[in-house]
């Protein structure tokens, strides 16, 4: 019997015809072991309830202290004229970590007291280093930490034979409701339109036949002309991950005239000629997967502060999230503080700038089961609730747009890409909903 509270949950209502609809539970933990879902019950007929135990809390006290611990190590290659070296490569924090030896590759203004590490080789100066990368596919030297992380506690997540047990979906209790009435639930007329500080509701929505309905903020139909008129004569710059950039795939589809004007391995831009409109996407530095410290890709922050037209015609949307989860937490924050703080410096130039943080959701797990530990949900979610505490903030005119409870609900298994485009729609369509009412864009 438990007695005590902190496991981890994901909880959805849904139906699968007549109509297909579904919500994400919101949980309340009484930290005696008991527990309670909510759920709002928004359409009529019957449907599934579906509570699952992602980690019971022994779990998410060791996922804590994994969090604490930086879990990337990138291999690295050195050249001078005809010769070469390998050596590997961390992100390490000053006051926590042992420097010595080691080439650094601080951006303090992005990163603050974290910097991309590599180790010295003899005869080969910092500044030969030609390529960075992931050290292999499968990430061997993530999984061979997690071994030793684990060790004498596999147990907690199910480990055994190259399985684990996680998502544990509960056998007791109802699995199927009635909802009774007639039609479904038609958010009030009186919803604000999306934008910081919105009070969070008890459901943050439901989906309906494909459409979110959110219960937080009022959002517009896509539309060529919508969207045209809204970004006319306006630079958007979308810096993060290829989840953003299914943004803007989004809106490359509804742009009457684009085409590109620059085109390179980290970015891309593409001008609209119709509404005058610019779309730059611009990817992670020091991301997973590989790093090009002197490329022609820029941290954020530095894409930011470059923004100086006086008539401050820009719309920023950026996001740190699925290439950050295996960042020790202290470097992950001041990646946050830091986007944050470069956001404030345009505010203070441009006050009526939108600028947009794209939340975090959960993501499949379908790797090495050591890999899967080291990317869980539990500490994505973690990552989500610092973004909520960074940006959610009195006077921080910046928009943290939750998605997580959109993926969670949708009627299709979770992906780190969504595979449904009318997804990346709604979460589009939210994002229009202040960038189109800011007044730097009426």
């Amino acid at each position: 019997m438990r007695v005590g509270g902190g496991d981890f949950w994901f909880a959805t209502l849904s139906s699968d015809k007549n109509p297909k609809a579904s919500t994400a539970g919101k949980i309340v933990d009484y930290d005696n072991g008991t527990y309670s879902v909510y759920f709002v019950a928004a359409w009529n007929g019957f449907a599934e309830v579906q509570i699952s135990l992602v980690h019971h809390a022994d779990a998410i006290t060791l996922l804590d202290t994994i969090w604490e611990t930086p879990r990337y190590e990138w291999r690295a290659s050195y050249k001078i004229a005809n010769k070469k070296a390998v050596t590997s490569c961390f992100t390490l924090t000053s006051g926590r970590s042992t420097w010595n030896n080691m080439c650094e590759y601080p951006n303090p203004k992005a990163l603050g007291k974290t910097s991309f590490m590599c180790e010295k080789r003899s005869g080969f100066p910092c500044s030969s280093l030609i390529y960075a990368s992931i050290s292999t596919t499968k990430q061997k030297n993530v999984i061979d930490n997690m071994k030793r992380l684990l060790e004498g506690h596999e147990d907690f997540f199910g480990i055994s034979n190259g399985s684990w047990k996680v998502n544990q979906t509960l056998r007791s209790g109802p699995k199927q409701i009635e909802i009774k009435g007639h039609g479904h639930l038609v958010p009030p007329i009186d919803l604000p339109y999306c934008g910081p500080n919105i009070e969070r509701p008890i459901s943050d929505g439901f989906w309906l036949d494909g459409i979110w309905t959110s219960f937080k903020c009022k959002k517009p139909s896509l539309d060529v002309q919508y969207v045209g008129e809204c970004f006319r004569n306006k630079e958007i710059y979308f810096l993060g991950d290829s989840t953003l950039r299914q943004w803007g795939s989004v809106l490359d589809s509804l742009m009457s005239d684009g085409h590109d004007i620059g085109h390179r391995k980290t970015f891309v831009t593409r001008h609209d000629k119709a509404y005058n409109l610019t779309l730059t996407f611009n990817f992670h530095k020091v991301r997973a997967a590989v790093v090009y410290p002197y490329d022609d890709n820029e941290y954020e922050v530095d894409v930011i502060d470059s923004l100086r037209n006086p008539e401050c015609n820009y719309v920023i949307v950026f996001n740190a999230g699925f290439h950050y989860v295996q960042w020790a937490r202290e470097a992950y924050k001041d990646r946050l503080l830091h986007l944050r703080a470069a956001s404030m410096e345009l505010l203070a130039r441009c006050p009526d700038v939108p600028i947009v943080f794209k939340g975090l959701h959960p993501r499949h797990h379908q790797y090495d089961v050591y890999l899967n530990v080291a990317i869980s949900d539990y500490i994505i979610h973690e990552m989500l609730q610092l973004a909520r505490n960074i940006f959610n903030q009195p006077g921080v005119q910046i928009y943290l747009l939750e998605t997580w409870d959109m993926a969670l609900s949708y009627p299709s298994p979770i992906k780190t890409h969504m595979p449904n485009h009318s997804e990346i729609e709604e979460e589009v369509a939210m994002f229009l909903s202040y960038a189109c009412q800011m007044k730097g864009t009426k």
